[in-house]
C-alpha cells in the first residue's frame, strides 16, 4: 500500500499522487478496491446481450404458440419463458457479485439447472425418469462436491453451501420416499444415506464452524 510522506496516509490502488495534497506517494500499489469501468461496461454489455436474446426467443415462441396456433400439446413459450426467468435471475446474481468463489456458482448453476429441468420434464413427459433418476443424481453430486469444497475450504465461506446442501440432501429424499414413491427408490436412498454420512463427518470435523455458521445465520 503506497503512502504520503506530507500527509502521512495509506492509499489504496495504483494512485501515482496523493489525493489531498497531490504529492507524489511512495511505496508499492495494490489491488484497486473498485473493479475497472472497463470491466463493469463488459459486464452490462454481456448482461444486455443474454437479456436481449431470452426476450427474443420468448416472443419468437409466444408468436409461434397462440398467432400461429403451432403449440399442440405443448406450450413452447412457456418452456422459453420459465428458462429465461431463472436464466436471467442467476445471471444478474453472478453479474453483481464481483468476487464470487467457485462453490457460489457451482450452488446457483444447480438450483437454475434444477428448476429448468422440472419444467421442460413436465411439459416434454419425461417427470417420472427425471423424479427416479435425474435429480437425485443432481444431489449427489452436489452434496458431494460442497462437502469436497466444505474440507478443503479455509475461509469458512463455503459452509453455508455446504449446510444447505445437506439440509436438501437430507428433507427432500425423504419428502420424495415418503409421498412421491418413485419407480427406481435406489437413487433417493443412496442420496440420503450420503449426505447423512456427509453430516456426521461434518459435524464430527468442523462441529464449532458448523455451530458459528448456524449462529451467524439464523442466530440459533
Amino acid at each position: 500500500m503506497k503512502t504520503c510522506p506530507k500527509c502521512s496516509v495509506k492509499i489504496g490502488g495504483q494512485f501515482q499522487y496523493c489525493p489531498l495534497c497531490q504529492n507524489e506517494l511512495t511505496g508499492e500499489g495494490t489491488e484497486c478496491y473498485f473493479p475497472p469501468v472497463r470491466q463493469l461496461r463488459k459486464k452490462s454489455v454481456i448482461y444486455r446481450m443474454q437479456l436481449f436474446t431470452g426476450l427474443t426467443a420468448v416472443i419468437i415462441c409466444l408468436f409461434l404458440d397462440f398467432m400461429i396456433g403451432l403449440h399442440g400439446r405443448i406450450h413452447w413459450s412457456i418452456i422459453t419463458a420459465s428458462t429465461v426467468a431463472v436464466v436471467e435471475m442467476v445471471v444478474r446474481r453472478m453479474i453483481r457479485k464481483q468476487s464470487a468463489s467457485v462453490h457460489y456458482y457451482i450452488y446457483h448453476i444447480s438450483f437454475a439447472s434444477s428448476v429448468v429441468l422440472l419444467v421442460f420434464s413436465y411439459y416434454l413427459d419425461f417427470m417420472r425418469f427425471s423424479i427416479s433418476f435425474i435429480f437425485p443424481s443432481l444431489l449427489i453430486m452436489l452434496v458431494g462436491t460442497m462437502f469436497a469444497f466444505g474440507l478443503t475450504d479455509k475461509s469458512g465461506n463455503v459452509m453455508v453451501y455446504l449446510i444447505t446442501a445437506i439440509c436438501c440432501g437430507i428433507i427432500i429424499p425423504a419428502l420424495v420416499l415418503w409421498i412421491i414413491t418413485p419407480e427406481f427408490r435406489l437413487l433417493w436412498q443412496i442420496c440420503l444415506m450420503l449426505t447423512s454420512v456427509v453430516l456426521t463427518v461434518t459435524l464430527v470435523f468442523k462441529g464449532s464452524r458448523v455451530l458459528n455458521e448456524l449462529h451467524k445465520r439464523f442466530h440459533m
